[in-house]
């Protein structure tokens, strides 16, 4: 069914007796089906994202009801031009203009939500949360691609096209260096997946939990709930903890002292209980790991050892800790173990 066949069906007879003018007539019917393929599109937006919240999994494609009733604004657009009483010159215009926009605005569509698809698909194979410079990629990448066959579409050569394009980027390469830097360092933290979205990372004095990756910055929460905006390249170039690789679960290492005069064997064996009884305790804990006492050295005051106990994740560490302290103190006051602390014994001569 051709573009003619259908405006025979846009016609609305009632409107000629209102509007005598043929060119009044006219753009009354070409804006009229304009704002009714607008109001079609974005509800069938708003029903598809509805759809896909309904669905039973953990993440949802989101696509915009605005952008779909944009592009639905020109397919009515296209499909009832033929009724604007223009010369025939400015009606190829309009016509180009309407299916140039009508192209690229359905390829970007396509492109969100193929970015969607991958970031979804990513996430059930790795349960890794995909970045936005992987979309934004994927969109930038698709579009170029709706670009060309929009041009192709009223007849204009992206060969010319190719060629701007090459001398425009080495013009903006040289003019949007630090940016085109920053893009480059955020492709490369993607591949190398050396840090990835939801990694707990340290660098230089900062860090915290990496909340996204972006074509320029990396937004890195801090535990007080602040966020650092970073330079992509300013990570490739530093010297990074990840605290996430290559697995989650970490050692707590709980240091501290006890007395000389204790048993060193039954100090052990307490704290080895104790630790076990933190760990079934604590929801954050490693279960599968025993926990592990290391005496270290002989301190100024008492021998030095290490509780090792693990967590399933950095931040589980702390509520670790906090209650190891407690329970650790309870049971050797319990057991009459000291856990000595430092005195200093100052001394005064008496030279007269």
């Amino acid at each position: 069914m051709d573009k003619i066949t259908i405006t025979r069906h846009l016609r609305l007879e009632f409107l000629g007796h209102i509007f005598k003018s043929r060119e009044e007539y006219g753009l009354v019917v070409f804006g009229f089906y304009s704002i009714l393929f607008f109001g079609i599109g974005f509800l069938i937006g708003v029903f598809l994202n509805t759809v896909f919240k309904s669905l039973k999994t953990t993440s949802k494609i989101r696509i915009s009801p605005f952008l779909i009733g944009l592009w639905s604004v020109f397919l009515g657009a296209y499909l009832s031009s033929d009724y604007l009483y223009i010369t025939k010159k400015a009606h190829v215009v309009i016509d180009r203009t309407i299916l140039f926009s009508l192209i690229f605005i359905g390829f970007y569509i396509l492109s969100n939500i193929i970015g969607e698809i991958i970031g979804l698909y990513i996430k059930s194979k790795t349960n890794e949360v995909p970045s936005s410079i992987l979309k934004a990629s994927i969109v930038v990448f698709v579009s170029i691609i709706g670009l060309f066959i929009a041009f192709q579409s009223i007849g204009l050569s992206i060969t010319p096209l190719i060629t701007t394009l090459g001398v425009g980027t080495v013009v903006i390469g040289l003019a949007l260096q630090d940016t085109l830097s920053n893009f480059l360092s955020g492709f490369y933290i993607l591949v190398s997946k050396n840090i990835r979205v939801g990694d707990y990372i340290k660098f230089d004095v900062y860090e915290g939990y990496v909340e996204d990756i972006y074509w320029r910055t990396t937004h890195i929460r801090t535990l007080s709930g602040n966020v650092i905006v970073v330079p992509n390249s300013k990570l490739t170039s530093s010297v990074i903890t990840n605290y996430h690789l290559p697995y989650e679960n970490m050692a707590v290492i709980f240091s501290f002292s006890v007395g000389y005069k204790e048993d060193l064997e039954r100090v052990e064996k307490l704290l080895i209980e104790t630790a076990k009884e933190v760990v079934n305790k604590v929801e954050g804990a490693d279960k599968s790991y025993e926990p592990v006492v290391r005496y270290r050295s002989f301190g100024s005051s008492g021998i030095d050892l290490s509780l090792v106990v693990k967590a399933k994740e950095f931040l589980n560490q702390y509520l670790i800790i906090h209650e190891l302290i407690k329970a650790i103190k309870k049971r050797f006051e319990e057991e009459n173990i000291e856990i000595p602390y430092q005195t200093i014994n100052v001394i005064i001569k008496n030279e007269s």
